[in-house]
C-alpha cells in the first residue's frame, strides 16, 4: 500500500543489520507483531502463534549465524489478560526449540512467578530489574529466558524515554 513501509526492514537497513518479523494482529493496513534485529546472518525465521483475546499474539524466532555459531533468538509480547497469558506461557514451554542455543526476550506482562512453566526448559532469572513504567520503574514484567547453553553475566536496565518500558540488557556468554 502506498505510504506504508516495513518498519523492521527500514530500521535494520539504517542500523546495518538484518531483521525478521512476524505479524500477530492487523487492523486495516496496520500490522502489529514482533521483530528481531541482528548483526549476524539470518538463516531463517518462524512464528509461534500465541493465544490472545482481543488481539492475537505471536512469538518470532530467528535462527541466526554469528561468527560461525548458530543460535535462535525469540521475541514476544504477551497479553495483559492473566488466563490467556498463562496459556501462552505453557504453550511456549512445550514448543520452544531448546535443543540449540536459544534466548527469549520480551514484554511478558508477567511477574517472574508466572513464568514457572518456562523453567522446565529454560533459565529465567529470579529477580530481573524493574523496568515498568519507565518514568518510575516499579514492576519487573519484561524478561529474558535462555537455554542451558548460556551463562548470564549481567542483567540491567538502561534509562530511556523511548518507551513506557526501560530496555532490558543482558550480557550472556555461550558455554
Amino acid at each position: 500500500m502506498p505510504g506504508w513501509f516495513d518498519q523492521t526492514e527500514q530500521i535494520a537497513r539504517a542500523a546495518g543489520m538484518v531483521g525478521a518479523s512476524v505479524t500477530a494482529h492487523s487492523i486495516g493496513p496496520l500490522r502489529m507483531g514482533n521483530s528481531v534485529l541482528s548483526a549476524g546472518r539470518l538463516v531463517s525465521h518462524t512464528c509461534i502463534e500465541l493465544p490472545g483475546r482481543t488481539e492475537k499474539r505471536a512469538c518470532v524466532i530467528a535462527e541466526l549465524e554469528i561468527e560461525g555459531t548458530r543460535l535462535r533468538f525469540a521475541c514476544l509480547h504477551l497479553t495483559l489478560h492473566k488466563a490467556v497469558r498463562t496459556e501462552a506461557i505453557k504453550l511456549l514451554a512445550e514448543v520452544l526449540p531448546v535443543d540449540e542455543p536459544l534466548v527469549v526476550v520480551g514484554d511478558f506482562n508477567a511477574h517472574v512467578q508466572e513464568l514457572e512453566p518456562l523453567r522446565s526448559v529454560l533459565t529465567v532469572p529470579d529477580m530481573p530489574p524493574a523496568g515498568f513504567p519507565s518514568f518510575l520503574p516499579k514492576s519487573s514484567i519484561d524478561h529474558i529466558a535462555f537455554s542451558r547453553h548460556w551463562q548470564l553475566e549481567e542483567l540491567t536496565t538502561v534509562r530511556s524515554w523511548a518507551s513506557d518500558h526501560l530496555p532490558l540488557v543482558a550480557e550472556l556468554t555461550l558455554r
